[in-house]
């Protein structure tokens, strides 16, 4: 992939679609080069191009790329590809409506929270993190502290749609954190979301406090367990394959989803709606995609 500064990268994605539509060239938009290169591998045709979104200091990817496809209506050469990532969830635990899908010639990865998550989606985690030579301590502590990220970022989510605002976490400073051994690996949620709170801005006390006052933490483990609810629903690729990375999987944290990729196989997602999705938009343009 060619690198460009955020000016070159604003040129690029202003004639990318006119462009493809002018020249009837199918097009498929993606979030980053994992989500490229996933679709790529299983695609055995030339004829469409697979373009990650181009725009290195976005801060929402998914929302510029969710924008960017739909200022051109009513046209089907140019579909773009985002995460749903905890909006399907959202809408079955505390039924908010219309949350998905994202609108026109926009596929999302529902019900899996990203693509890393549903590219082990015929897999049972266990079975995915023993093949990666995670002992069984390791496999326990990773299961633990990802679904705590879950529960926080299901959280997160909720308070923001119920009170019309933005929740500033540092989920992402909190994981980097824990990697980099700069804080012990948390033992229990509570001590997880103490953690959290303490590298937090103070705007976000509220939110803590209505964690605490209505039990929440324990409210959402709970409705995991007793509603059976899959891991590939609350897990976010990136936390899965950071904690990976702390408790024993070789290489970097790259190399670990390079792998995830590697051993992918179509035969096993053919049925995954976002490839049904992709294999009926190339029929509709007389292309095989995969």
């Amino acid at each position: 992939m060619v690198k460009h500064t955020p000016k070159e990268a604003l040129i690029v994605q202003k004639y990318l679609i006119p462009n493809a539509i002018r020249k009837n060239r199918p097009t498929v938009i993606v979030e980053g080069e994992f989500d490229a290169r996933t679709i790529s591998k299983f695609c055995k045709t030339k004829s469409i191009d697979i373009d990650p979104l181009d725009m290195a200091d976005s801060n929402d990817k998914k929302g510029d790329l969710i924008k960017l496809v739909q200022q051109w209506p009513n046209q089907s050469v140019v579909i773009g590809i985002v995460d749903a990532d905890y909006d399907g969830i959202l809408q079955d635990m505390y039924d908010y409506a219309n949350l998905l899908p994202y609108g026109e010639n926009i596929f999302d990865t529902s019900p899996f929270t990203d693509m890393n998550i549903l590219l082990i989606s015929d897999l049972k985690l266990e079975k995915y993190l023993l093949s990666e030579n995670l002992s069984a301590n390791g496999i326990s502590n990773v299961i633990s502290i990802v679904e705590w990220f879950g529960v926080l970022r299901i959280l997160k989510k909720r308070y923001e749609y119920k009170n019309n605002c933005r929740v500033h976490i540092p989920l992402s400073e909190l994981r980097k954190r824990i990697v980099q051994s700069r804080i012990e690996p948390p033992q229990t949620i509570e001590v997880f979301s103490k953690k959290l709170e303490e590298i937090s801005p103070h705007n976000t006390k509220r939110f803590f406090d209505d964690i605490r006052k209505f039990n929440r933490l324990e409210k959402v483990l709970s409705r995991f367990a007793n509603e059976g609810i899959e891991f590939r629903r609350y897990i976010n690729g990136h936390d899965l394959s950071s904690m990976m990375k702390l408790f024993g999987a070789k290489g970097r944290q790259r190399h670990i989803e390079e792998r995830l990729i590697s051993r992918a196989k179509f035969e096993e997602l053919k049925e995954v709606k976002l490839f049904t999705q992709l294999k009926e938009w190339g029929s509709q343009h007389s292309i095989e995609i995969f």
